[in-house]
């Protein structure tokens, strides 16, 4: 194996490893919003929109039920704040 190959394998490796150790104390919030339908004219259209903290749904609106619905203690202090 030349030089500049073990060079550049040392580098990913080295990258991944702190990559790896600097995640581990950060903090994702993701929101996804979707439409489930399953007729051909949209009558049965639900809209849903979650909330996730690190992977984690913590608040949901549905409009079947025109509200937000917490899935944790903080996520039902956000619901009652929201609604």
């Amino acid at each position: 194996m030349s030089l500049l190959k073990l060079f550049s394998v040392h580098l990913i490796f080295t990258l991944s490893v702190f990559t790896l150790a600097e995640s581990a104390n950060e903090y994702y919030t993701t929101r996804w919003p979707r439409c489930i339908y399953s007729s051909p004219d949209l009558s049965d259209m639900v809209f849903i929109d979650s909330y996730y903290f690190n992977k984690y749904l913590f608040t949901q609106f549905n409009s079947t039920l025109g509200k937000f619905v917490g899935f944790s203690e903080y996520g039902m202090r956000v619901a009652e704040f929201w609604n």
